[in-house]
């Protein structure tokens, strides 16, 4: 009897050696991984839209019409003196027609703050700027630029070379050309494509349910 109570002692000093270094292994986990989670840095949600990838997001496009009159002359330097003789001229007159996209590169975008709790988000956009300027080259009956008029005066019509003519013609599409990229720059068009990149980005934080509101970086110097 007694030496099987000496056992069952034995038996019991074990089982608790045994649990006392379960308890033990069980602590050391759990405490290491309450350890690992708290030293993890902060991970800030960020909804669900990146822009990265994005290319120029078109938020404007426009028509232009216009009535160009240009005149190249032709002239010859006097010697010894700053003048020139005029000898002649060309005159066009275009009718001008073409297009211009405004748009807001969304590659440049960036978020200035960010609120998870209540899934708002700032937004710090570029000024939309002409992306593309373009002449219409179609057929007149198609809605295309034409030159309506070419007038030669002076010793121009007198002449076989046409340098001037192709001068004149070259100049006035360009100035056309200029003339398109500096209505597409105006503060009311700007302010239109401003208003219009402003709904489009709204609604594509709407969808994945965050509310978003726009600040617009300020211009490059220069």
């Amino acid at each position: 009897m007694a030496d099987w109570i000496k056992t069952r002692i034995s038996e019991m000093k074990k089982t608790k050696l045994i649990l006392i270094v379960v308890v033990i292994l069980v602590i050391g986990v759990l405490g290491g991984r309450l350890w690992s989670y708290m030293s993890k840095p902060e991970v800030v949600q960020r909804p669900v839209v990146t822009f990265e990838n994005m290319g120029h997001l078109v938020s404007l496009k426009m028509n232009y019409s216009d009535v160009l009159e240009y005149t190249k002359k032709r002239t010859q330097d006097i010697p010894i003196t700053p003048f020139d003789l005029v000898l002649g001229s060309t005159r066009v007159l275009l009718i001008a027609r073409g297009d211009c996209s405004i748009a807001t590169d969304l590659r440049e975008v960036q978020y200035a703050q960010i609120n998870p709790e209540t899934k708002q988000v700032t937004l710090s956009v570029p000024l939309p700027a002409p992306l593309t300027v373009r002449i219409n080259h179609d057929p007149k009956d198609q809605g295309g630029s034409y030159l309506y008029n070419i007038t030669k005066q002076g010793i121009e019509p007198l002449l076989p070379d046409s340098s001037n003519q192709k001068a004149a013609i070259d100049e006035v599409f360009s100035k056309a050309e200029a003339n398109i990229r500096a209505a597409c720059s105006t503060p009311e068009v700007i302010d239109q494509a401003k208003t219009n990149t402003v709904q489009v980005l709204e609604g594509m934080f709407d969808a994945v349910g965050w509310q978003a509101a726009i600040e617009w970086q300020e211009p490059a110097a220069g």
